[in-house]
């Protein structure tokens, strides 16, 4: 049943994430390029794409930022034991594994945690030889009611099997689902909140910090280099037709060649921090077997297909929206500034943020399109008006619906299953 569960949810996440987030990847892309047969882009894209994640489940990734398909962004999710050092053995003993910083505090974190339960718990408790502790009495381990408590408890900690894959239930084919229905709207939603929240909601307020850093660097990243750069550029792209004479600025197979490069550089630095949201599904990513790989690549690959078929959906709608994103030229520095931008985050490059913690490149997306709009606007005209601000934090509110949905899952998800909310706010 968990295995069906699993292959649900990831189909459906699948489809949601690459009619979402890709098209915010890709949106320039396609949109610059719309005269070219749509299986042309596929086979570039979807090239780039069957080679990072094979480069991935492989193992050797470690120069794109992981090793393993979701390039180790699942870490603080799925393997939740390498974070929390705790296992619940089968003898009701907890096992220390992985770092033992914080150990006094955990332990008692959980001793209050059963003991609030009503289980009589080892004030004593010591650590022995192997690393386990029992901190409910041996005698007691056998009751059922404290093994049922024990159960939550791992379930609490990081709800993962003995392998470390998360306990599927049917609900958690609930976040795709509405992921999809919102989608149809041409509602640009994070799917990291959406989707990675309902798997780990401790770790919700970490990947909100680092998303909402992302999306001020991206805004004051795109205000800056647009201020400098759009007389010198944009106003000339806008002048100067494609294929209009024989400069450079007009060549065609020179900003061809350009914006299919910083395409496919944008492309890697997404595919390696948003596959995450959709390879969850299938827990620890070091367990995928071969077979269930390669239908999960052929899965992608279709939908994808799918999707340049259509050439975007309603998502579209968004970028085309903006000043000149049709221009070949423009989308390429679109392209390079947001492939910029994930790297700088995928790499920690400035020191402000966890790395390998997942965030919402949505809002980074929003971010870079919304200081380019207001620098070109100050720079090359009209002048900002009511109209700009209206659409800035209309595309930013579309984002944050993302936010508050995720939350009234969590929530949700907590109720039906008769879970402690309190642990939510621990």
């Amino acid at each position: 049943m968990e295995l069906a569960i699993a292959l649900i949810g990831f189909a459906l996440a699948s489809y949601s994430v690459v009619g979402n987030d890709v098209i915010q990847t890709l949106g320039t892309f396609l949109t610059s390029n719309e005269k070219r047969p749509w299986w042309v882009l596929w086979l570039f894209a979807g090239g780039i794409m069957a080679t990072i994640l094979i480069i991935g489940y492989l193992g050797v990734g470690d120069f794109l930022g992981g090793n393993d398909v979701a390039y180790d962004r699942l870490d603080k999710i799925i393997v939740s034991l390498k974070e929390d050092g705790f296992k619940i053995n089968e003898d009701g003993s907890l096992q220390i594994k992985g770092s033992t910083e914080r150990v006094e505090e955990k332990i008692q974190m959980i001793s209050d945690y059963l003991s609030s339960k009503g289980v009589q718990v080892n004030d004593t408790a010591k650590i022995d030889d192997e690393g386990n502790i029992w901190l409910v009495p041996r005698s007691n381990t056998d009751d059922q009611a404290v093994k049922t408590h024990l159960d939550d408890l791992q379930y609490e900690m990081g709800r993962v099997t003995k392998k470390g894959n998360i306990k599927l239930t049917f609900w958690y084919v609930l976040p795709p689902l509405i992921l999809l229905f919102i989608t149809r709207f041409g509602i640009p939603i994070s799917t990291t909140f959406l989707i990675l929240s309902f798997f780990s909601p401790k770790n919700l307020p970490g990947m909100l910090i680092k998303s909402l850093t992302g999306y001020g660097v991206a805004f004051m990243f795109a205000l800056i280099m647009y201020i400098l750069l759009s007389k010198a550029l944009e106003k000339v792209f806008m002048q100067k037709e494609m294929g209009s004479d024989d400069s450079l600025w007009a060549n065609r197979n020179f900003w061809v060649a350009l914006q299919w490069v910083s395409t496919g550089f944008l492309w890697s630095q997404w595919l390696t921090q948003d596959l995450a949201n959709i390879y969850v599904y299938l827990g620890n990513p070091e367990s995928i077997s071969p077979g269930m790989f390669a239908l999960t690549l052929v899965i992608l690959l279709g939908l994808l297909a799918f999707i340049f078929y259509q050439k975007g959906g309603a998502i579209q709608g968004i970028v085309k929206s903006k000043t000149n994103t049709a221009d070949i030229r423009s989308a390429t520095f679109i392209d390079f500034f947001y492939g910029i931008c994930l790297y700088l985050f995928k790499y920690n490059a400035l020191g402000l943020w966890e790395g390998k913690l997942p965030m919402s490149t949505t809002w980074v997306f929003l971010g870079l399109l919304a200081g380019r709009e207001i620098a070109m606007r100050f720079r090359l005209g009209p002048k900002p008006d009511k109209g700009l601000t209206t659409m800035v934090f209309a595309d930013l509110g579309k984002a944050a619906l993302g936010l508050i949905v995720s939350v009234v899952l969590v929530i949700l998800l907590y109720t039906v299953e008769g879970r402690d909310l309190t642990v939510l706010y621990q």
